[in-house]
C-alpha cells in the first residue's frame, strides 16, 4: 500500500514539474518568437514590441523566427527549437491546421507554448499554455457595424478575405457575416475573394472585381490593411477614392495615414503591441514562478479607428506628422456669433482641421437677422482665397448669389446646419430637420396627453432650417385632432423676442398647455415667460438645442424635453468635405442628414447625452 502511494506521489510531482517549470533565479530565459513573416508590417511591429518588453523585463534571450510566409518554414523552425530545448515558444501560426501538429510536438517535448494573434486548430489549441489575441470575430463585426451605420439604406459590398486557413481570416470573415447575413436583402456581398493578406493581391483582386461590375461597390471590406491599401490603389486608378468606402484591419501606420488622408475610411485596431507584451509576460511569469494564466484565452477587444477617434490608435506616434496650417486655411462662417450653439460647430471644424493640417478662421455676423451683412462677409472671405468655406446660411435665398460667386471663383463651399436654395454647394450637412421636428411634435403630444392648445415659436420665414422645423412640426402635430396649434411666431432666434412672444401668447391664451421651440434661444425665452407667470410644470416646453443657457431650465424642470442636434459632427464633416475637394477625391454624399437625440430627465445623465450638452472648451 505504501509503495503504491509513493508511486502515485512521484507521478503527481513529475506532472507538476512538467506543467509548471520554475527556472532558477539569475538564469537567462531562451524564448522563441515565431511569426508568419516579417515582410508584414503588422508582425514587424509585434516583434519590435516584444523585443522592447524583453529588454524591459531583463534576463531574456529572444529568438526571433521569420516564417517567410511559408508554413513549412515555421514547422522547420519549431523542430529546431525542440532540438535546442528552448524554455518557451510564442508563435503566431501562419495557418491554424498546418501548424497544429508541429505545435503539439513542441508541447510534447515539454516546452510551453503561447499562441499570439492566430491560434492553432483542434485539441492542440487547448494544450497550449495560453492564447493571446484580439477577438477577430468582434473586429469583423466592428467593420460590419460601421458599414450598416454609414449605409442605413443598404449597400453593395466587396469582401477581400485573408489567407485561406489562417484563423484571423476565418474569424474576421465570420464577424463580418454575423452582421451582414441577417440583413442580406439590403446588404449584398457582390464580390468575395481571397487576397491572401497581400497588398499586390489586394490590388489585383480589386481591379478584377471592379472590371466585372457595371457600377462600383459602395464599400470594400478588407481583412487586413495591406489588402485595403491595395484596394485603394485600384480605386485611385479609376478616380473612385472617396466614392467607395474602404475598411481595413490592423491599424498599421501607413493605413492610419490613409485614414487621415481620407483614402481609407477606417481600420480595426487590435493592439498588436499589447498582445506581444501580454504574451511575453504570461510566459515569463509561468517560467519563473510556475504561475499559469488565470484563463487560457486572453482577448483584447478591437475597435474601429476612423478620423473621429484617430488619437486612440496604438501606433499613432509612427504616423508622419503634418505641419500645422500647411494645407491651407478653412474659414467657418456661422449664422451669427451671439448664439453659443455655433461654438460646437466651430469646435468640430477646429478639431478636424488640426488633424488634417489646416488652419482655421471664425468670422460671423452679430445676429441671425443680419442677412445682407453675411452676404458681404462671404464675398470678402472668398476674395482672400482660403482653402474652403464651411458656413451656415442666415437666409436660404439671399445667400445663393454670394455662395455661387465664391464657388465660381474657385473657393469650395460646404454648408452646415442651414443650406441655400442652390445645387452649387459641394455638400450640405444638416440635421434631419423634418424628422427632428416631427419627433419633437410626438414628444410634446405625449407630454400634454394629446389634447390642448400649444404655441409654436419658429426661426425665420426665409431660413431653410426654420422652414423645415416649422413644417415638420406642423405636419406631425396635425395627426393629433385634439391639439390646437396657434400660428407660428418667428423670432429670429432672439431670446428677448421669444420672451415677448411667449408672454403675449400666454396672456392672450391662458389655456395654453405646451410650447414647441425651433431653436435654443426661443426655448430660453419661452421658459423665462413661463417662470415669470408661475406656470412651471403646467406648461410643457420642448425645444431644440441644449445650449448652456437652456440646460439649467431643463434641469429645474421648466423645460420638459430638448432636441439635441450634433453640431460638433457637422463641423467635423464640413472639414472632411473641404479636404476631399482639395485633394480631388469624390464626396460620397452631397446631402447629409444627421439624426437627433431627444433628451429627457431619464437619459440626461448618461455619458452619451452629457457629451452633447457639455460646452466645448473654446
Amino acid at each position: 500500500m505504501f509503495k503504491k502511494a509513493s508511486l502515485v506521489l512521484v507521478i503527481l510531482m513529475l506532472a507538476v514539474l512538467t506543467v509548471a517549470p520554475v527556472m532558477g533565479q539569475g538564469e537567462t530565459l531562451r524564448i522563441a518568437f515565431s511569426v508568419p513573416g516579417l515582410s508584414f508590417p503588422f508582425f514587424v511591429h509585434m516583434e519590435k514590441q516584444i523585443q522592447d518588453e524583453a529588454a524591459k523585463l531583463g534576463g531574456i534571450e529572444l529568438i526571433v523566427l521569420d516564417g517567410q510566409d511559408k508554413t513549412e518554414k515555421q514547422i522547420a523552425d519549431l523542430e529546431q527549437m525542440i532540438a535546442e530545448q528552448v524554455d518557451g515558444v510564442i508563435i503566431s501560426p501562419r495557418t491554424s491546421d498546418g501548424l497544429a501538429p508541429a505545435v503539439q510536438e513542441v508541447i510534447d517535448a515539454g516546452i510551453p507554448v503561447v499562441t499570439i494573434d492566430r491560434n492553432v486548430a483542434g485539441d492542440t489549441a487547448m494544450n497550449t499554455l495560453a492564447h493571446v489575441g484580439a477577438d477577430n470575430v468582434k473586429g469583423g463585426e466592428a467593420q460590419g457595424e460601421l458599414l450598416l451605420k454609414m449605409f442605413p439604406n443598404g449597400a453593395r459590398i466587396f469582401n477581400l478575405q485573408g489567407t485561406p486557413g489562417a484563423s484571423p481570416a476565418i474569424d474576421r470573415n465570420q464577424g463580418l457575416h454575423n452582421v451582414i447575413d441577417p440583413v442580406a436583402d439590403k446588404y449584398q456581398i457582390i464580390f468575395e475573394q481571397t487576397a491572401n493578406f497581400n497588398r499586390a493581391d489586394g490590388l489585383n483582386v480589386t481591379e478584377n472585381g471592379l472590371a466585372a461590375q457595371d457600377v462600383p461597390p459602395d464599400v470594400i471590406v478588407a481583412a487586413n490593411d495591406d489588402m485595403a491599401l491595395g484596394a485603394v490603389e485600384a480605386l485611385k486608378a479609376r478616380n473612385l477614392v472617396g466614392q467607395v468606402v474602404v475598411f481595413g484591419f490592423d491599424a498599421l501606420p501607413e493605413a492610419l495615414d490613409a485614414v487621415r488622408d481620407g483614402a481609407l475610411t477606417g481600420s480595426v485596431e487590435q493592439f498588436p503591441g499589447g498582445q506581444s507584451r501580454t504574451a511575453l509576460n504570461l510566459m515569463v511569469e509561468y517560467l519563473l514562478n510556475g504561475t499559469a494564466p488565470a484563463q487560457h484565452d486572453n482577448f483584447l477587444i478591437p475597435k474601429m479607428i476612423t478620423r473621429d477617434n484617430f488619437d486612440e490608435a496604438e501606433r499613432l506616434s509612427e504616423v508622419p506628422p503634418i505641419e500645422a496650417g500647411s494645407k491651407g486655411r478653412i474659414v467657418f462662417i456661422p449664422k451669427s456669433t451671439d448664439v453659443s450653439y455655433w461654438l460646437w460647430v466651430k469646435a468640430g471644424v477646429e478639431e478636424r482641421a488640426a488633424l488634417l493640417g489646416y488652419s482655421t478662421d471664425y468670422q460671423g455676423v452679430p445676429r441671425e437677422i443680419d442677412i445682407a451683412q453675411q452676404g458681404d462677409l462671404v464675398r470678402n472671405v472668398a476674395a482672400a482665397k482660403p482653402a474652403g468655406i464651411v458656413m451656415a446660411a442666415t437666409d436660404a435665398e439671399a445667400l445663393v448669389a454670394p455662395v455661387e460667386e465664391a464657388i465660381a471663383a474657385g473657393v469650395p463651399v460646404v454648408m452646415v446646419d442651414s443650406g441655400v436654395n442652390s445645387d452649387a454647394p459641394y455638400a450640405t450637412i444638416t440635421t434631419d430637420n423634418l424628422g427632428a421636428a416631427a419627433e419633437g411634435a410626438r414628444v410634446l403630444a405625449q407630454l400634454i396627453g394629446e389634447t390642448g392648445k400649444v404655441g409654436n415659436l419658429g426661426i425665420l420665414a426665409g431660413s431653410q432650417t426654420g422652414s423645415e422645423r416649422d413644417q415638420g412640426f406642423l405636419d406631425e402635430i396635425a395627426k393629433y385632432p385634439n391639439i390646437e396649434v396657434l400660428p407660428t411666431q418667428f423670432t429670429g432666434c432672439d431670446p428677448s423676442k421669444a420672451l415677448n412672444a411667449a408672454t403675449d401668447l400666454l396672456t392672450a391664451n391662458p389655456d395654453i398647455v405646451g410650447f414647441y421651440s425651433a431653436c435654443g434661444p426661443n426655448g430660453l425665452g419661452i421658459a423665462q415667460a413661463v417662470k415669470a407667470l408661475g406656470l412651471e410644470g403646467k406648461v410643457k416646453i420642448v425645444t431644440f438645442d441644449p445650449n448652456p443657457e437652456v440646460t439649467p431650465l431643463f434641469e429645474d424642470g421648466t423645460i420638459s424635453a430638448m432636441i439635441a442636434q450634433n453640431p460638433f459632427a457637422m463641423g467635423l464633416q464640413g472639414v472632411d468635405a473641404i479636404d476631399a475637394l482639395v485633394k480631388g477625391y469624390a464626396i460620397r454624399q452631397k446631402n447629409v442628414a444627421i439624426p437627433v437625440v431627444i433628451i429627457t430627465p431619464e437619459n440626461y445623465d448618461t455619458p452619451e447625452i452629457q457629451a452633447l450638452v457639455t460646452p466645448p472648451e473654446s
